[in-house]
């Protein structure tokens, strides 16, 4: 059964339910489907791009990306984890600001392609993006560099009997989930599926700096089909 509360009174204070709410920057509604933390966003980023193309033609390509990096790239990398397995329209949208972002940098017009550009920044695209952070999130999990909270989010597997298989060293378990539900949002459950499909060589790293260029190429290689 489904209770709604209306609202919830305190001292001579009413306290009305909301449909969403901001915790440390990320904009939560009410059924998680993040349209509205999206949306915020893509409006506060294309601000800053509107301004950034205002003075690109002053200012060189190394100082160009540095802002867009500083005003925009770090929005959309902020809190990213949380958005792997909503709507492929609601990635667009941010598809869509990195995009306009590359064609500043670039000084193309909104009407030029944009891949090659993106792949001479040599930047991940953005559903890209969220997974190498969720990756490196399990990475800094697994060697003791992540928070408390988030230890006990995964399990390393360990079989039941030895096997010579070297595919099962470095591996996670994987949860259970219901597909009905936002189970397989869950960071518990995508996490280990994500990381499973990472080549041996790159889960078993234990330096950081090297994971994460490792990770990168991998993930680089494998979005723009070289070889």
């Amino acid at each position: 059964m489904n209770y709604f509360i209306s609202s919830i009174k305190i001292g001579t204070d009413i306290i009305e339910p909301t449909n969403k709410a901001r915790n440390i920057g990320v904009i939560l509604d009410n059924i998680v489907t993040m349209s509205c933390h999206i949306n915020n966003i893509v409006k506060g980023a294309f601000y800053h791009l509107r301004n950034a193309a205002k003075i690109r033609k002053y200012i060189n390509v190394t100082t160009a990306e540095v802002l867009v990096h500083a005003f925009v790239n770090s929005k959309l990398d902020f809190c990213n984890s949380l958005l792997h397995g909503i709507p492929k329209y609601e990635i667009n949208k941010l598809q869509s600001v990195q995009n306009a972002a590359a064609r500043v940098i670039a000084c193309l017009s909104k009407f030029d392609h944009i891949s090659d550009t993106l792949k001479e920044l040599h930047w991940l695209p953005v559903e890209q993006r969220i997974i190498f952070k969720i990756n490196l999130i399990c990475f800094k999990i697994l060697n003791n560099l992540a928070p408390d909270y988030l230890v006990d989010l995964i399990h390393v597997y360990e079989p039941a009997r030895y096997l010579r298989s070297s595919s099962d060293k470095w591996r996670l378990v994987i949860k259970p989930y219901n597909l009905k539900t936002y189970g397989l949002r869950a960071f518990s459950v995508i996490a280990p599926i994500l990381w499973n499909d990472l080549p041996i060589d790159i889960r078993s790293i234990d330096d950081v700096n090297k994971f994460k260029s490792k990770l990168k190429t991998f993930l680089f290689k494998r979005v723009y089909e070289l070889s």
